[in-house]
């Protein structure tokens, strides 16, 4: 799938359009998370804040098409029972997203939709005896949109919703097997700021 994806935001950048535009911003909001092991789920919200960087080339009169690519931390933390002494906590340490995003402009705003690869990395730590600390990265699939209003010609700000889905092999606190997928649920809502270059 990642392939198929990448072939796409390829195409898209060696294309020749009229016009075409850079842009970088900066973006926070809420971070909502749902851990499922198929045993287990954990579910909580927390900040989100990162960067994004894309190119949007005039494909149309009004539309535009586009690569985009993203890295967000994010303060996640939760435990699995914080009742349990041998309670382990799990943080979502950062997310990495590559795709594509079409949109429209309606006159001062664009509204647009993405699609991309997504990858994000989980920690895991033992609360009790505290020998467990591993990370995970996971793969996963990424759909949004949003819309971005001007402020200037060059300066915009933004409101966006991006839902992710990742999965992986089960993993626990004594090894990776794979007699579960573990699959996370991720929910950004985000306001921004961004520069078209």
């Amino acid at each position: 799938m990642k392939y198929c994806i990448g072939a796409i935001i390829i195409s898209v950048t060696i294309a020749s359009p009229a016009l075409a535009e850079g842009r970088a911003e900066l973006r926070i909001g809420l971070d909502d998370l749902s851990v499922d092991d198929s045993e287990t789920t954990i579910s909580g919200s927390g900040l989100s804040y990162g960067a994004e960087v894309g190119y949007d080339f005039q494909i149309a009169d009004k539309i535009f098409l586009g690569p985009y690519a993203s890295f967000d931390l994010s303060n996640f933390d939760k435990g699995t029972d914080e009742n349990d002494p041998e309670n382990d906590f799990i943080t979502f340490k950062h997310g990495l997203s590559v795709g594509a995003r079409i949109g429209a402009d309606v006159g001062g705003a664009l509204v647009f939709a993405k699609a991309g690869y997504s990858n994000g990395t989980l920690r895991v730590v033992n609360d009790d005896s505290g020998v467990f600390d591993e990370e995970f990265g996971f793969d996963g699939i990424q759909v949004g949109g949003g819309i971005e209003l001007d402020i200037t010609q060059r300066l915009y700000i933004k409101a966006e919703a991006d839902y992710s889905m990742y999965s992986r092999d089960r993993f626990d606190t004594v090894s990776v097997t794979e007699e579960n997928e573990v699959e996370i649920d991720r929910l950004q809502v985000l306001a921004g700021v961004g520069l078209r270059i």
